[in-house]
């Protein structure tokens, strides 16, 4: 028959376990509005509106506190409660939409202002939640957390630079706002109601069955991260920048650069030459994120290695997408609106998102 406790235990887990994926689906779909809202949205907007390409790209300067998310990362998972760290983010990036609909898009400094703090908010909700997932699963659980990330990510892209680009002759300024705000206000809803507390489930389980409980891991892994810290900048540079890592970060450097090049800049040539956004948004948006985030949920049924192997055909593939967006580029026709231009460049840059997809998993 088996003890009562354990089949108790494994029921209460499960069902903590599920409720635990759904939420933290829910809180990277959040993670993931800012991404596609400026990277994807406002480029078309302000391109639409007769900003300079030069004024556009330096709005990206903006996600300039995602570089620096490694200083107040630590500071939250070390010593604070993440999970009002997580509330509180979610609380600001509601109230920082809010006043952003109440101005117009041609108020510069409101605009940079707002893009700044929503970039800054969004990082330390990034790390409350991922430091909320190391404590929710354990290590055998933490594939379906990291598809849940990478696809929550995605459709948050999908959408901020998704929809709200396929509408984008329907919304106006403010109305993109007050819905960010309700997408914000339903997380924190679900932060406040949904959010299990695995704590304390755990630590009663832990007293019956004798194991550490969650507090006690969290403390001895701490002692130790405090530990491995005592290793110097010079010698983690050393390690870092060592012989056998070194062409990963090249490689890695000139993957970046040509993928923000083609995805950024592409767009943005077809509003140039007349493309309506609304077909941009739907193709690139929609059809290409979602097809990302089919790559990014293949990888859940295979193993690395197997991912690992075939990079280079995946390489050679994105190359022939790069290679067939040129060449249509070139050889633009003198009608923009030719079926043949645009949709050839939608489908292979929708076959870039998906090798992209796998690519960043692998």
């Amino acid at each position: 028959m088996g003890d009562p406790f354990l089949r108790t235990s494994v029921t209460l887990r499960h069902s903590i376990y599920v409720v635990s994926v759904k939420c933290f689906f829910i809180f990277y779909i959040l993670v993931g509005l800012p991404g596609g809202f400026q990277v994807r949205f406002l480029p078309i907007y302000f391109r639409k509106h007769g900003m300079s390409l030069a004024q556009v790209g330096l709005y990206r300067l903006l996600v300039l506190p995602w570089l620096l998310k490694g200083l107040w990362a630590r500071y939250i998972d070390r010593h604070t409660d993440v999970r009002i760290w997580l509330k509180i983010s979610l609380l600001l990036l509601v109230l920082l939409c809010v006043v952003a609909a109440q101005f117009p898009p041609t108020e510069t400094i409101v605009v940079v202002t707002v893009l700044f703090l929503l970039n800054l908010i969004t990082s330390v909700q990034d790390t409350a939640v991922d430091t909320l997932i190391l404590d929710a699963f354990t290590p055998s659980q933490l594939l379906i957390g990291n598809v849940a990330q990478s696809v929550g990510e995605r459709v948050g892209s999908i959408i901020s630079g998704g929809v709200f680009s396929w509408y984008i002759n329907f919304l106006d300024w403010s109305g993109v706002f007050y819905i960010m705000a309700a997408l914000y206000g339903f997380g924190l809803l679900t932060s406040h109601i949904l959010l299990p507390d695995w704590y304390a489930s755990r630590s009663a389980g832990a007293e019956q069955l004798q194991m550490p409980s969650v507090q006690e891991q969290r403390s001895n892994f701490n002692a130790v991260a405090s530990t491995n810290s005592q290793v110097t900048i010079v010698e983690s540079a050393k390690q870092t920048f060592s012989n056998a890592s070194m062409w990963m970060i090249v490689f890695v450097l000139f993957y970046k650069i040509g993928e923000v090049g083609v995805l950024s800049l592409f767009p943005l040539f077809l509003v140039d030459k007349g493309i309506d956004a609304s077909q941009i948004g739907l193709w690139l948006g929609i059809i290409g994120q979602s097809v990302a985030v089919v790559g990014s949920t293949a990888t859940a049924f295979y193993s690395f290695t197997f991912i690992l192997g075939p990079l280079t055909v995946l390489m050679i593939i994105r190359a022939v997408c790069v290679v067939i967006s040129w060449m249509t580029v070139v050889s633009w026709s003198i009608d923009p609106k030719t079926c043949f231009g645009h949709c050839t460049d939608f489908i292979t840059l929708a076959v870039f998102e998906f090798t992209n997809a796998l690519i960043k998993r692998s």
